[in-house]
């Protein structure tokens, strides 16, 4: 029997939020990658999760749904390397520039990386910090 086109978004979210639940980090991995603060559920995982009720109840327009299918296909690239090589590859500040990349906070994501770099004494210009956050969104394949 052929899927509908629904059923079939309504599928594709929730392997999503499957593989947000499997690949949550646990709390060694958390301490391991020194996070200041611990979230108990990681943005990604809050967002597949929200966008599998939104469809489910059907509180959507055909736009929004777009939105959400292109924020899905990034959460679900993003996961997958993470299931591939873990967290341990997202420590410190590559970490938590990654998850401002995924909320669009561009700018803040350079201000944060440029900070950093001058707190451990090495002086990052404004150019560098920017390329720097633009190869890490095109590898974690935020770029679209």
């Amino acid at each position: 029997m052929k899927m509908s086109k629904f059923d079939m978004v309504l599928k594709k979210l929730e392997l999503l939020v499957d593989l947000c639940r499997d690949t949550e980090p646990t709390a060694k991995e958390v301490q391991k990658l020194e996070l200041e603060t611990f979230e108990l559920f990681t943005e990604d995982f809050i967002s597949a999760s929200h966008y599998f009720e939104a469809v489910t109840i059907g509180d959507y327009d055909k736009y929004s749904l777009v939105d959400m299918m292109k924020h899905a296909n990034r959460i679900w690239k993003f996961r997958k390397r993470v299931e591939k090589e873990g967290w341990a590859e997202f420590t410190g500040i590559e970490y938590k520039c990654a998850e401002l990349l995924k909320l669009h906070q561009k700018i803040n994501a350079i201000k944060l990386y440029r900070q950093h770099m001058m707190d451990t004494g090495m002086e990052t210009g404004l150019r560098e910090a920017k390329e720097y956050i633009d190869a890490l969104q095109i590898r974690l394949g935020l770029d679209n």
